[in-house]
């Protein structure tokens, strides 16, 4: 991906592709196999009359596919059909497609329409799969044969991840040209603490649960980490984040003394820029959207469902926080020499594929990663400082922005997962995780 992407609009997916209004029965084993045939069948007929062939009503036995019930997130339910052939060149020349029936509620956190073209646009430009059909709760994809999800705690593919996250990172989707400066982490953030801080459980447990999470705290963490990230209440502005950073330590001089200097310091904040600046982001880098194709050998995306406009860090945080897990093993999360490793190959990337893209990297930036302008290798190391430092930073608002999101789904969602606990691990372990992490240079409120 050599230049920037500009994605053209899309008006109206359904005038692009096979849709229809129906609505898979999920609640219903049976129906759902059938319904499952029949989605398939109709929006993707593999020969010219079977479409109207197949009906809501005909048995599976008549399908042209298998199914098989994929593995994936807590989120959406996932099912691989396979072309049912015995000739293997036959086999080849049709494709396996991905059915994604959405999960019921998730209309609250997510915008499916945006979801979608999303999806589309990504898909067309080559960077994730192919949208192929639509239907009332769902969406027919492209498979990836032969390919795995990667687990992120294993560190493999690493320089790849970073690579295709910097080509992410330079792609521009035209419809959202009105987001392209604004980043949608505190906007996100706000909407769903509202949501979140108002729910109540009939569950006596899971009502315990919610409420062992501090609420009052969760106000003030908010505020304190609007302050030392760029935000409205300093503008956006580095040099007040980091004022108001050191602040904190006016009952300690020596030790401001030593954080005023680190912060201020001309590379340093040239770091702070750089990952602070707003780029379209995935935003959800667990291991089971990272896909690694055994037989090309590449790392693909997928499932860009919270994907917007958001903070360059923000990703870097999110993707790292992921090497965790649902069940929170922190002991995975990744090391200083790891994380500085990986923005040094995502900068070498960024900067050798946007070099002739002014608008799209800081000269600056430029001129240090090719040592011009009497930047040196001590130089390079001190801005992937930065580059970590700021990663750290915005590890603490990943957590309550994940943490927050498990309370909605706990409230709304009917799968079985214990997302209060998940909340718990985010909001108040995981957290807690990112306030030691950051203890040289930032003081967190008690």
């Amino acid at each position: 991906m050599a230049d920037e992407k500009e994605i053209d609009a899309v008006q109206d997916l359904g005038t692009l592709l096979p849709s229809t209004k129906f609505v898979i029965n999920y609640k219903d084993e049976k129906q759902l196999t059938k319904d499952l045939h029949y989605v398939a069948n109709h929006l993707f007929p593999l020969c010219s009359d079977a479409a109207s062939i197949y009906t809501a009503d005909s048995d599976t036995s008549q399908s042209d596919y298998t199914l098989r019930v994929v593995q994936g997130g807590i989120t959406n339910l996932l099912f691989l059909m396979t072309p049912k052939s015995n000739d293997n060149t036959a086999l080849k020349s049709r494709k396996h497609i991905l059915i994604r029936v959405y999960g019921e509620n998730t209309e609250v956190l997510i915008d499916r329409p945006r979801d979608e073209r999303i999806f589309y646009d990504l898909g067309k430009v080559g960077f994730g799969p192919q949208l192929y059909g639509l239907f009332g709760n769902g969406r027919i994809e492209e498979w990836y044969s032969g390919a795995h999800a990667v687990k992120l705690h294993e560190q493999k593919h690493c320089q790849q991840i970073a690579a295709v996250l910097a080509d992410m990172h330079a792609i521009h989707p035209s419809f959202l040209s009105q987001e392209r400066s604004t980043a949608s982490l505190w906007t996100v953030i706000d909407e769903w603490y509202d949501i979140a801080s108002k729910v109540e459980f009939v569950d006596q447990v899971k009502q315990k649960k919610y409420k062992d999470l501090d609420w009052p705290n969760i106000v003030r963490q908010i505020k304190f980490m609007k302050c030392i990230l760029p935000s409205e209440k300093n503008q956006y502005k580095l040099d007040e984040i980091f004022a108001f950073i050191v602040e904190q330590f006016n009952d300690d001089p020596d030790r401001k003394q030593k954080v005023e200097k680190k912060l201020f310091d001309e590379v340093n904040k040239m770091a702070f820029r750089f990952m602070c600046e707003v780029v379209f982001s995935h935003n959800d880098l667990l291991g089971g959207n990272v896909l690694y194709l055994q037989e090309k050998q590449q790392i693909k995306f997928i499932d860009f469902e919270y994907g917007s406009y958001n903070f360059r860090a923000f990703d870097f945080a999110n993707h790292f926080c992921e090497y965790a897990g649902f069940d929170g093993n922190w002991k995975n999360f990744p090391n200083k020499a790891h994380i500085r490793e990986f923005a040094r190959d995502y900068v070498a990337r960024f900067c050798s594929e946007q070099n002739d893209k002014h608008e799209q990297i800081d000269n600056n930036v430029l001129c240090l990663i090719q040592r011009k302008n009497g930047y040196t290798s001590q130089d390079i190391e001190r801005f992937l400082d930065g580059c970590y430092d700021a990663i750290m930073l915005f590890t603490a608002i990943d957590n309550y922005f994940w943490g927050l999101w498990a309370v909605v789904q706990a409230k709304h969602s009917p799968i079985d997962f214990d997302f209060l606990e998940y909340a718990n691990e985010r909001l108040v372990i995981g957290y807690q995780y990112a306030i030691k992490s950051l203890s040289e240079f930032v003081r967190f409120p008690c």
